[in-house]
């Protein structure tokens, strides 16, 4: 029973270390939720899903595909971890007034 006290603990404080770590680290990586809290937006604080793309209330890019394989990259990236394609040199969407 101790045992499994220890492993809960040990568990809660890594947790909430990775939770911090992903919070201070300028936004490069997005910090898992609790399973009872829903995602934010890290702009606006607007209740986002993990699917969406951006945010529906500020348009803050959440998330973006590369162009070249086609898997999720974050915003804020240079390269494509997966293809090596480097995302700065692709051509954004035009803004459409």
């Amino acid at each position: 029973m101790m045992l499994l006290v220890l492993i809960l603990v040990a568990w809660l404080i890594w947790r909430l270390a990775e939770d911090n770590a992903a919070r201070v680290s300028g936004g490069h990586r997005r910090a898992r939720t609790w399973p009872w809290e829903s995602p934010t937006c890290p702009r606006c604080g607007a209740a986002v899903r993990e699917d969406f793309k951006v945010c529906p209330s500020c348009g803050f890019e959440l998330r973006r595909d590369c162009p070249s394989c086609g898997r999720p990259v974050q915003p804020g990236w240079t390269y494509c971890p997966h293809c090596s394609t480097k995302l700065s040199d692709v051509p954004s969407k035009p803004d459409i007034p």
